[in-house]
């Protein structure tokens, strides 16, 4: 790849190492595949772990129309393994990245920790997004660090518009989004996804769902290295698969109640560019 590329970290984004069982966990989760440092859901159907979490980096940054010569901020990038996705697919050399969401006041001056006031021509974000509360805040933020026209592409949790109401009143749903840290205040149908975009400064919102490819190919993935890593061990199961598999049967659960119930997908869309106050509404 021609010229300079610039990776600019604001966290220290190598943090997690610091937690042995996460470690263990990554590596259980690429036993018998390729060796890597990616981590999300992953996008399936794949020959492995690794494979399949660089699909949905790809996805993402696909629909943020990364390219050449963009300023690009990644934000929850963990190990940053999609840091070189970016760069060696898209061609991005300006590249910035926070292991944090931005913080919730969208007038804080330091919204990226350590930027410079320059904006953004794109903001992306890999399976964290569904951490970050207030989501409203979050986006109204990233609209401010974007110039005019940029785009912000991200994943997160839904709720199918079906039996919404009586979805957040269950009670499965509290207690396992509590402990994936989530707040299940903001999981939202995608059309109120997209709605939340627009009031936001986004124009040009866009929601891709990846339910079956993601949660459903994560659950199927988690089945089958659970029976890889037992045989591999005269039927024993490593500890620090246990939240792998807790995961997994918590989302099969939230997949299959309410008609369809938990869903996840790509949400993409561009600051707007004109001048009317108000955000249109969603169709």
């Amino acid at each position: 790849m021609q010229g300079h590329l610039r990776v600019a970290f604001f966290m220290a984004v190598h943090l997690r190492d610091t937690d042995s069982l996460l470690l263990s966990e990554r590596q259980l989760l690429h036993e018998g595949g390729g060796s890597s440092r990616w981590h999300n859901f992953g996008l399936w159907p794949a020959p492995d772990y690794a494979t399949a979490c660089r699909a949905l980096g790809l996805a993402v940054g696909t629909a943020a129309g990364l390219g050449p010569g963009q300023r690009v901020l990644s934000l929850g990038v963990g190990d940053g393994e999609e840091l070189a996705l970016w760069s060696q697919h898209f061609g991005c050399e300006d590249l910035s990245a926070s292991d944090a969401a931005l913080p919730a006041t969208p007038d804080d001056k330091s919204a990226v920790a350590g930027t410079d006031a320059a904006p953004f021509d794109a903001i992306v974000c890999v399976d964290a997004a569904y951490h970050f509360s207030p989501r409203a805040a979050w986006l109204q933020a990233c609209a401010k660090r974007l110039r005019p026209g940029g785009h912000i592409a991200y994943t997160d949790l839904c709720l199918h518009s079906h039996g919404i109401a009586r979805w957040l009143a269950a009670p499965l749903l509290g207690p396992v989004m509590a402990v994936a840290g989530v707040d299940r205040r903001q999981l939202l149908s995608p059309a109120q996804q997209v709605q939340r975009l627009l009031e936001a400064g986004f124009e040009d919102a866009a929601w891709q769902d990846l339910s079956q490819p993601v949660l459903d190919g994560f659950i199927a993935f988690a089945a089958a290295q659970a029976a890889r890593l037992r045989s591999a061990r005269h039927g024993a199961i490593p500890a620090a698969w246990r939240r792998v598999s807790t995961t997994a049967r918590a989302l099969q659960l939230l997949r299959r109640s309410a008609a369809g119930g938990l869903g996840y997908g790509v949400l993409s869309a561009r600051v707007r560019t004109s001048s009317a106050d108000s955000a249109p509404a969603a169709h």
